[in-house]
């Protein structure tokens, strides 16, 4: 019950600074795009999907296509999540082009070459959910309109990361290690 109510505390607060970052940067709102997001972000946070996700994610263009050679599910999980992958990278962690092993650059390109890949991989993961459903669905148009205005969501990731994700920064680190082991040990639950 508890974890079941902290995951919705948790949900509420990223829907939350999702609308806040489009209201600052008086970008349009769409309510099935934020609970996607939103989603997305706390999916990301667990490491099961992780696991599960990575198996997916490729590094190359020619890899993306190479892995979603198969059935349609298997394609459109291969695009979307590929394109979930350049999208978060992009906007929340800045990680693309960070030196990984022996000085090799996973993803080495320009951000404009991202965008292009993000806006490609989201609009054939539509197609395929159309594919598989036979018939239009929210998620189809969702992934089309991620796919449409990538870049736009893209800004409003990286906005809401540096107002309302950055606050390990704001956080003096004695006091951050404090409380996260306090978190691991289940201490100050109960005073909440």
């Amino acid at each position: 019950m508890f974890l079941q109510e902290r995951e919705n505390e948790i949900f509420r607060f990223v829907v939350r600074a999702l609308i806040r970052s489009q209201m600052e940067l008086g970008k349009d709102q769409n309510e099935e795009v934020n609970v996607y997001l939103a989603h997305l972000l706390l999916f990301l946070a667990d490491p099961s999907y992780q696991q599960w996700a990575s198996r997916f994610v490729r590094e190359y263009d020619t890899s993306v296509y190479e892995e979603a050679l198969g059935d349609r599910v298997h394609k459109y999980f291969t695009y979307k999540l590929n394109a979930d992958y350049l999208l978060t990278s992009l906007g929340i962690f800045k990680n693309l082009g960070r030196v990984r092993g022996a000085n090799r650059r996973f993803y080495e390109q320009t951000p404009e070459i991202y965008m292009g890949r993000g806006k490609a991989y989201y609009n054939f993961a539509a197609e395929y959910n159309h594919q598989i459903y036979r018939r239009k669905t929210t998620i189809e148009e969702v992934l089309h309109k991620l796919s449409f205005s990538f870049e736009e969501y893209l800004k409003v990731l990286t906005h809401m990361r540096s107002s309302y994700f950055d606050f390990v920064k704001r956080i003096p680190e004695e006091e951050f290690t404090k409380w996260f082991r306090q978190l691991e040990s289940g201490e100050g639950a109960e005073h909440e």
